[in-house]
């Protein structure tokens, strides 16, 4: 979660002892059955004890998908030159 929200800039919220993926398919079910609506669900959030990742230090994350995205650049011209014959 820590690198979660460093790499988005944005503060993380997750539940203290896991369970994320069980609780959201319980979002997941609870919407498609018609039983909540989705703006609904941020407060069954409010009600559970939860861990909060605030963003530090993203720098490192964000200089190497610069990088990524400069290669992934020139790779695609090269590549799209198709097989040497």
């Amino acid at each position: 979660m820590r690198i979660l929200a460093d790499v988005s800039g944005r503060p993380v919220r997750a539940m203290p002892e896991g369970g994320e993926a069980a609780f959201g398919d319980a979002m997941v079910a609870a919407v498609g059955l018609g039983m909540e609506k989705p703006e609904a669900l941020s407060g069954w959030l409010g009600q559970l004890e939860q861990r909060r990742f605030l963003p530090q230090g993203g720098d490192g994350y964000r200089r190497g998908y610069v990088r990524y995205r400069e290669l992934y650049r020139r790779l695609s011209e090269w590549f799209a030159e198709g097989e040497p014959s």
